[in-house]
């Protein structure tokens, strides 16, 4: 498993614009670490640990005490594949759907209105757009 082949070069987003409708839940001072391709967030809040947003369900949870203990937790149990949604991404590259600069996962129907994690509900998502209609979306 190669971690990039899971993950979003998240580098040139403006992550304070596109999570500014996800306070709460998320921490108001954090440093987001990395997303997974269906763009759910690593961050890093003030006290060092590291914490998930699942922007499917907008709960936000914490995984790793820091990134020394994530380094450590991703490689067992199947950390790796829930965390990273790897067998969904399996899928979608398989069938090749393919994700470039700014753009994720996502589904049709968001699964917390109801929709599958299958294939045929998976598409490609522009970030900018994406990131607050699932904010919108929890809140309903």
């Amino acid at each position: 498993m190669h971690l990039n082949d899971y993950t979003i070069d998240s580098a040139e987003l403006d992550w304070a614009q596109l999570l500014a409708n996800w306070a709460p839940p998320l921490p108001e001072s954090l440093a987001v670490w990395f997303a997974n391709r269906f763009g759910d967030i690593f961050v890093i809040p003030e006290d060092g640990s590291v914490q998930l947003l699942d922007i499917q369900t907008g709960m936000v949870r914490k995984i790793a005490e820091g990134r020394d203990d994530f380094a450590e937790r991703i490689d067992s149990e199947n950390n790796a594949r829930e965390w990273l949604l790897m067998p969904l991404v399996d899928r979608c590259m398989a069938s090749g759907l393919t994700v470039s600069a700014n753009q994720c996962y996502g589904f049709k129907i968001p699964p917390i209105l109801g929709g599958s994690y299958e294939n045929d509900n998976i598409v490609v998502k522009d970030m900018v757009e994406h990131y607050p209609f699932m904010a919108d979306s929890r809140r309903k």
